[in-house]
């Protein structure tokens, strides 16, 4: 990620990243959903270090994109990992995360819902769905 990405970045993903570095090195773009979802990638990641720490295996992971897809959180990790228990529990791990957005705003991490009733679909609390003006500004 060049400097001018990393500068566009919301101090709430820049802190998660931070936390977690080793996981970001190869995100070659700022994640591409609001800081709502911030705490669900933070449990994430903090999910998967312990499974690691756990396995005693030598285990490669690194995020290559965290974006949004038709309303959920759609996070792109690549798993290396020589025990198939190990790699089937991160998998997991990132589909139960994945669920989670269904159910949290994107742009709050209040409880929500995923809207339809809009251009696009979105995972939002009641307060931002009923917002008149374009909250897509509020993002990124």
């Amino acid at each position: 990620m060049d400097y001018d990405q990393l500068e566009s970045m919301s101090e709430v993903w820049k802190d998660v990243m931070e936390r977690h570095l080793s996981m970001f090195e190869d995100l070659d773009r700022p994640p591409e959903c609001g800081d709502g979802w911030a705490v669900l990638v933070e449990t994430l990641m903090e999910a998967i270090e312990q499974v690691i720490f756990e396995s005693n295996e030598q285990v490669s992971l690194c995020v290559t994109e965290i974006k949004e897809k038709h309303g959920v959180l759609g996070e792109v990790a690549v798993v290396k990992c020589s025990e198939v228990e190990v790699q089937d529990r991160i998998k997991e791990l990132i589909a139960e995360a994945e669920a989670n957005s269904c159910g949290t705003c994107k742009l709050c991490g209040e409880p929500g819902s995923i809207r339809s009733d809009r251009p696009w679909i979105e995972t939002l609390c009641e307060y931002h769905a009923s917002r008149d003006h374009d909250h897509e500004a509020e993002i990124y």
